[in-house]
């Protein structure tokens, strides 16, 4: 049972790193069209509530819907403004945060971008875990869909629990179509970034602190933030070095017993500006208050803008020979 506990792991996690590598190109341009008329009245919020399951999640691992990807698309073309998900039982109600470990709603790669490892390059959608079931853009920002674009929604579950839990995904979207449009939007566009690739790590009883530098291949201004982070995790920290700043701090709230209980997220019209001349920090701490090893995960998801308004381009040839996401996952039973 063990052996297939850790194959599951192991394939989801290759899955997380490596999906976004994999995603089928849109149908259509995939950048939004300046408009050459206003409608004078307001659009009409619309709101895509899906559930996905029930499936039987075993004890002690982490699992993905089968085939890991779940598709969508909008018969218009539309911009998505918020998303949240939530697990809950086959009777619509809701389940413990912790079994909800990520999903993440996205568009596609483009071609460019193929073979270049995972973290720092962008696309287009957004990212949840139990900790921040969803969140909002800013006004007057959006996430732009074109008309029966391919859409993926991987949804992940970990089950930490002694026994089978029988859980859906509740999914809820709220988008505007571009049709109904008064005023343009601004594009938002996402990338990630992990304090440890691949993702998944463990954490001994005590304290945790962990840190990566990266930069951005592009410039932009970031408009909003969210993390992933597992249920003993304290604090993520994204710092520029290049300015000697820290750029946002996440720091959990915990209920009275210790539980975590949601992390904030970071939302800004004005935005902070970054440059790929620059170089930055995750620094991620956890408190493993427990006499066992706990598994962690803890990433950034960045949603930016860029100055004409498109995806941002390589500035430099991809690695020889492409990067490997999923490398040995040195993957683990969860210990408690």
């Amino acid at each position: 049972m063990k052996l297939l506990l850790r194959e599951a792991v192991r394939v989801a996690l290759i899955a997380f790193g490596a999906a976004l590598l994999i995603a089928p190109a849109g149908s259509g341009s995939g950048e939004p069209q300046q408009k050459d008329e206003q409608r004078k009245d307001p659009p009409r919020v619309r709101k895509s509530v899906k559930v996905f399951g029930p499936y039987d999640l075993e004890a002690g691992g982490l699992m993905q819907v089968p085939g890991g990807r779940v598709p969508m698309t909008f018969p218009d073309r539309s911009w998505v403004l918020s998303y949240s998900t939530e697990v809950v039982d086959p009777e619509g109600r809701p389940l413990q945060n912790d079994l909800h470990c990520h999903t993440i709603l996205w568009t596609w790669f483009t071609e460019e971008w193929r073979n270049r490892g995972f973290d720092g390059v962008p696309f287009r959608g957004l990212l949840s875990d139990g900790y921040t079931t969803g969140f909002r853009v800013p006004e007057g920002f959006g996430i732009f869909c074109d008309k029966d674009e391919p859409l993926s929604l991987l949804l992940a579950f970990n089950n930490r629990t002694p026994g089978v839990v029988r859980a859906s995904y509740r999914v809820t979207v709220e988008y505007v179509l571009d049709s109904e449009l008064t005023h343009p939007l601004t594009p938002l566009y996402g990338t990630l970034e992990s304090v440890v690739t691949p993702h998944l790590y463990m954490v001994k009883p005590g304290t945790d602190v962990r840190e990566r530098k990266f930069s951005f291949p592009y410039d932009g201004t970031i408009h909003a933030m969210a993390v992933h982070i597992h249920p003993y995790g304290k604090s993520i920290e994204m710092i520029n070095d290049s300015r000697g700043e820290t750029v946002w701090k996440a720091v959990g709230k915990k209920n009275g017993s210790g539980v975590l209980e949601n992390m904030p997220f970071y939302v800004d019209a004005k935005g902070y500006s970054f440059r790929a001349d620059e170089t930055y920090r995750l620094r991620v701490t956890y408190e493993n208050p427990t006499d066992k090893e706990q598994d962690a995960m803890a990433g950034v998801i960045v949603l930016f803008s860029t100055k004409d308004g498109k995806m941002p381009r390589p500035t430099t040839p991809p690695p020889a020979g492409g990067v490997e996401d999923s490398q040995d996952l040195h993957t683990h039973h969860h210990g408690g």
